[in-house]
């Protein structure tokens, strides 16, 4: 994009040079800068709509991943709470969150003391089916849990009570929108301050 604004700038000094020596220059200088304020105008508008709306999406982000986070040590510690029954749920939640790590962070280094499936050589739609079904098999197991006693009963609602808000965090994290920007939409920006360019080097 620098490059074009460059080479924009550049044939704008060219035309001046080549094309409009003989013309009066008062008055097409006056035109210019008429027309250069008003393009500088409406780019600073809407880059400022532009910085605007990817603020508001990256704080939307964090806060979803900050609600997932939150889920996430709820649901561990209610299954803690319950006891050893619930300790090869907490185990598969363990595998979940470093397989999740390893998807989303891959840069970032490779968890170690706890086995997970290896989702990096898989697609996108694989690795969330893995990742699915093993929020799945969770689910499974904390509906099996057998309740000796009032107190493991409501240890055991309280642990899928967490992991509905859990699952519940995770969706909106994944249905939520991208902020990506239009194509056509980035073209059409890019060329319009490339005018701004060359009106500037004409006015040069």
């Amino acid at each position: 994009v620098f490059a074009l604004l460059c080479g924009s700038a550049a044939l704008a000094l060219i035309l001046k040079s080549q094309l409009l020596q003989t013309h009066p220059e008062t008055g097409a200088l006056e035109s210019m800068s008429l027309i250069i304020s008003f393009l500088v105008t409406i780019t600073a508008i809407v880059v400022g709509l532009l910085i605007n709306a990817t603020k508001s999406f990256v704080d939307a982000t964090q806060n979803h991943w900050a609600i997932f986070a939150g889920q996430l040590i709820r649901l561990d510690q209610s299954m803690r709470n319950y006891g050893s029954e619930s300790e090869q749920m907490r185990r598969q939640l363990q595998s979940f969150t470093a397989a999740a790590i390893v998807k989303f962070w891959r840069a970032d280094d490779i968890p170690i003391g706890v086995t997970y499936p290896d989702v990096r050589k898989l697609s996108k739609d694989e690795a969330k089916q893995v990742l699915s079904d093993l929020l799945n098999r969770i689910e499974l197991g904390i509906i099996r849990l057998k309740t000796p006693d009032p107190l493991h009963e409501r240890l055991a609602a309280d642990c899928f009570e967490q992991y509905k808000e859990f699952a519940r965090a995770r969706w909106s994290l994944l249905v939520a929108a991208q902020n990506s920007l239009p194509a056509p939409f980035l073209r059409m920006l890019v060329a319009w301050i490339m005018i701004i360019f060359l009106c500037f080097g004409l006015r040069a």
